[in-house]
């Protein structure tokens, strides 16, 4: 996935809590950031984790009311949750093509030594993007133009980062799927 489902984002912050010891107005920024995301139908009914937010929710709502206001609280999720959030949240992550296109959209306007571009291959040969990948087109284009111009010593990539950057934004704005 480019990016990640607001309900996702909230589990994993939820996650976050896991054997914390947090203030009551921690807890009640989360339960204020997640009621606004309810609201504004970023978090809908028919969502995938919707009754996983419901669970949530209800949980730190009982356990803000239960409390003392002022202080902090230590926050356990039993296993059987922990477990179901844990595959929630490390279940979707970002593309890793999607993150060595930003560096590289990075680089516009500025001057390329010979040792970041050596140093942007050698990421991009770790980062082992395979065909499956729906931008591995992009990121091979990028390759090619580092390693065509890589005899120079300082190269401005603009005009190739802004058409990477115009093909980018068409694929944000198209769902995966």
């Amino acid at each position: 996935m480019e990016h990640l489902k607001e309900e996702v984002k909230f589990i994993k912050r939820f996650v976050g809590f896991h054997n914390m010891e947090k203030d009551m107005s921690a807890i009640l920024a989360y339960i204020k950031s997640l009621q606004k995301a309810i609201l504004q139908k970023l978090i809908r009914k028919s969502s995938p984790y919707a009754a996983d937010i419901k669970n949530i929710q209800d949980k730190l709502v009982t356990l803000y009311n239960s409390q003392n206001k002022e202080g902090a609280v230590r926050i356990s999720i039993n296993d059987a949750d922990l477990a179901k959030y844990v595959g929630i949240a490390g279940g979707e992550s970002v593309y890793k093509s999607v993150g060595l296109i930003k560096r590289f959209i990075g680089f516009q306007g500025k001057l390329l030594d010979t040792n970041k571009k050596e140093s942007f291959l050698k990421s991009v040969q770790k980062a082992t993007i395979t065909e499956d990948d729906p931008y591995f087109s992009k990121v091979q284009s990028i390759v090619d133009v580092l390693k065509k111009n890589k005899r120079r010593h300082c190269q401005r990539l603009r005009s190739r980062v802004k058409w990477i950057k115009r093909h980018t934004e068409r694929m944000r704005l198209q769902e995966p799927w």
